[in-house]
């Protein structure tokens, strides 16, 4: 396989924005100012899949399952990709570009980061509703089931626990 150390050669140009593996470790995704997403073998470190994207990639996660890879960044829209076929299976599109993208861990949405707001839609991108916090902060409360999701707010100094389930907010923390 390949060692830590040669991930210099994903050569994404000057700046590397996203990488994530697989859940089972197989696979691993990068993806950078070259607008392309490359997902290597963790085993061997042959590129499996290229995916063109029209901007900067800022962030890629792959889904609880490993059945999707999703992908944002400056072009406005979080691509799906089916890690089956290599093929697009959804785009969502926003106003603005997108920080952040992240899976419910009971893998039934999708969470997108834009500056302090995130924007929950199903797998099939169809907008559900948006709560506020940082993408990139936020976490999942384990144990206290799949729905509740933490999200700290510094500069103000609280954090929000939000269902996604009842879509409402539950409780501030100061």
């Amino acid at each position: 396989g390949f060692e830590a150390n040669e991930l210099h050669s994903f050569d994404h140009g000057e700046h590397v924005g996203g990488m994530c593996f697989s859940p089972d470790s197989s696979l691993v995704a990068s993806g950078g100012d070259d607008k392309r997403a490359v997902v290597r073998n963790c085993s061997s470190g042959e590129v499996v899949a290229n995916i063109e994207r029209n901007g900067e990639l800022w962030s890629c996660e792959f889904s609880p399952d490993g059945a999707l890879l999703a992908a944002c960044g400056d072009d406005n829209c979080v691509t799906l990709t089916c890690t089956k076929s290599w093929e697009t299976k959804s785009v969502i599109k926003r106003n603005v570009g997108i920080s952040t993208v992240r899976f419910t861990p009971d893998n039934s949405k999708i969470l997108i980061g834009i500056n302090t707001a995130i924007h929950v839609f199903t797998l099939d991108g169809q907008f559900m509703f948006t709560i506020e916090g940082d993408l990139a902060r936020a976490t999942f409360l384990k144990g206290l089931g799949t729905d509740l999701i933490v999200c700290p707010l510094p500069t103000q100094k609280k954090s929000l626990i939000y269902s996604l389930k009842t879509e409402k907010l539950v409780q501030v923390i100061t």
